[in-house]
């Protein structure tokens, strides 16, 4: 994700995944899983409109 895609989204999906991983609270830590999976999802739509635009601009050329 980091690499291929939206970097700050990737980054921050890394760091809460990190965070989620040194919990010990089970509620705790569903919820820093879920935002990881939400930074993740959030990367990889933008990633995806990105590739989309610059596939309608280059087809206009």
């Amino acid at each position: 994700m980091t690499v291929c895609c939206n970097v700050v989204c990737g980054i921050l999906a890394i760091v809460f995944a990190v965070i989620a991983m040194s919990m010990d609270d089970p509620h705790q830590r569903e919820k820093f899983v879920g935002y990881s999976w939400n930074s993740f999802g959030i990367g990889l739509a933008i990633t995806c409109v990105g590739l989309i635009l610059i596939g309608m601009v280059a087809g206009h050329m």
